[in-house]
């Protein structure tokens, strides 16, 4: 992107600022109509269990560190689906 196009998009963003989730907590209240995620599983799928991604241990604070911050913001949320499906 040009240097031109780049200042012409920051001045867009300052000034509509307001209309923009700048933090996931910005996000409260999205009516799931617009926005939401679930699992559609055919009854007659079989289950496959995927092996376990290991992360380095650098990483996974990393990983953990995000995930804590999308679950206080109620961002995401804890659930609990079969063992066949949790991995």
């Amino acid at each position: 992107m040009t240097q031109e196009k780049t200042q012409g998009m920051q001045k867009v963003l300052r000034q509509n600022h307001d209309i923009f989730a700048w933090a996931h907590s910005d996000m409260k209240g999205i009516h799931p109509s617009i926005a939401s995620h679930r699992l559609n599983v055919f009854l007659t799928a079989r289950p496959v269990r995927q092996k376990i991604r290991r992360f380095h241990p650098d990483r996974q604070r990393i990983i953990r560190n995000e995930i804590d911050k999308l679950l206080e913001v109620g961002f995401i949320r804890e659930v609990s689906y079969p063992d066949w499906l949790a991995t």
